[in-house]
């Protein structure tokens, strides 16, 4: 083999290494789309209804401003809005494989003249579209299925069919509230050895406060907020017609736990708490106003949340109740001596007292952020004498514009390594932890942001 032979043989190789290259970068870069065959083709915030049919009964649902409702057989009673968006979803993405023209085949040899299970989508322009499901195919392993109006039956994945498979227990809701926990704006609650205790909402601030005796004490929000998730929670482990229950035995006839749950338009849910089941005590027989004609069986520990939910355990142990927004003044005053801050504009603080000098403003923010966030371990009522008041440890006072916001006393130490504190404004003491008011504990040094000074020898 000469030369020139060789020279041509490498050519070849080279052009056709080159070629290959080309063809797998490019099946690499632009890999071919897999055609996806849906059978629905629908966009899900369009949907505004949905009967679910099943062989003996149907149940048709509409959507609310607050979620999913059922229409019938349960009028106005709320659905299970996690059950129906995830049926739409699956809905949404089910797809064929193989079809079957509907001349060739016998529709009730594969259950789609009488469905086992059928979805009917309603619209909001008016448009439905209803998909049923048939028989299982043994040979193919796929579902007998069909778009109604459509002259084709067509196959789809076996897997789709545990995602479907929904019975009238799980599209119903099994909340004991219909109203969203946001928007409930008081709560009314009579227990046992114990008058009627009233929380509610102000809609300015957000704060929940209880109706005692005349007074009004500032409550825990966390607390009011738990029993409210709880209750519009999935709760209810079975339904029973009430008609068909002793209601004497469920103990709902003269119901010692009562909650009417309310919101600013006056819509109202009412929820009674009965005895445990005679054979399960660990299920308790309550009843909702939202199932007018059900009584149902709930987990017997809400019994405890609710029997928690009583004054003594409401009362908030935060030790100031302000907006740190609204300061615009921050005096500190101890035995020792009194430091004044005044607000310049929302990032600029200002000591006007000992003397005038511009303030740290992460100081501030952290001094704010903490008398904000200020918990004690125990209310001591009433306000009383001897605690240290008359000559605090620390005196702070909180102000926006003329109105004083806060005004908090730190008195003497008590055991266990606690100190009274008092609330001036509400008169309220408190025994909080000491390392509470290590923060306080703000020198003019710790506050001045006095430039630093190098000094060139």
């Amino acid at each position: 083999m000469n030369w020139k032979t060789i020279l041509v043989l490498l050519a070849v190789l080279i052009g056709l290494g080159y070629y290959l290259f080309r063809e797998s970068s490019r099946s690499k870069t632009a890999p071919d789309k897999v055609k996806t065959n849906l059978v629905l083709s629908f966009e899900m915030n369009q949907v505004v209804g949905m009967d679910v049919g099943f062989p003996d009964t149907v149940v048709m649902i509409k959507k609310r401003e607050n979620g999913w409702v059922t229409a019938y057989p349960f009028d106005g009673i709320p659905a299970d809005s996690i059950t129906i968006n995830q049926l739409l979803n699956v809905l949404h993405r089910i797809s064929f494989r193989q079809t079957i023209s509907i001349d060739s085949i016998n529709l009730a040899e594969v259950r789609l003249d009488r469905p086992v299970l059928s979805f009917t989508l309603h619209f909001a322009d008016g448009d439905t579209s209803k998909l049923v499901f048939g028989i299982l195919n043994p040979d193919t392993e796929n579902i007998y299925a069909r778009k109604d109006r459509d002259n084709r039956v067509v196959l789809i994945d076996r897997a789709f069919g545990p995602l479907l498979g929904v019975n009238i227990f799980m599209l119903r809701g099994k909340g004991l509230i219909a109203l969203r926990p946001y928007d409930v704006a008081r709560i009314k609650y009579s227990s046992p050895g114990e008058s009627r205790l009233t929380v509610e909402k102000n809609q300015d601030t957000g704060e929940w406060w209880i109706e005692d005796s005349g007074k009004r004490i500032l409550a825990d929000a966390r607390m009011v907020m738990d029993l409210l998730w709880a209750l519009s929670a999935d709760q209810v482990r079975e339904f029973y017609p009430a008609r068909t229950v002793n209601v004497k035995e469920t103990g709902l006839s003269n119901s010692r736990r009562v909650l009417w749950i309310g919101d600013e338009k006056g819509d109202t849910n009412a929820v009674f708490l009965g005895n445990p089941e005679s054979e399960r005590d660990y299920l308790c027989w309550a009843k909702s106003s939202i199932y007018p004609e059900s009584l149902v069986l709930v987990d017997s520990s809400l019994v405890s949340l609710i029997d928690n939910f009583r004054t003594g355990n409401l009362k908030s142990l935060r030790i100031n109740n302000f907006r740190p927004a609204e300061v615009d003044r921050i005096e500190l005053t101890s035995p020792m001596d009194t430091i004044v801050i005044s607000a310049e504009n929302d990032t600029l603080w200002q000591i006007v007292r000992p003397e005038k000098i511009r303030c740290r403003l992460w100081q501030v923010e952290r001094l704010l952020a903490h008398a904000d966030t200020m918990g004690a371990r125990q209310i001591l009522t009433p306000a009383s004498t001897g605690r240290g008041f008359d000559h605090p440890q620390l005196k702070l006072v909180l102000s926006g514009g003329e109105k004083v916001l806060a005004r908090v006393l730190v008195g003497d130490f008590a055991e266990s390594k606690s100190i009274y504190v008092r609330d001036d404004l509400r008169n309220i003491d408190f025994l909080a932890p000491a390392n509470q008011f290590e923060r306080l504990n703000l020198t003019f040094k710790d506050l001045a942001d006095i430039p630093v000074r190098h000094v060139v020898q």
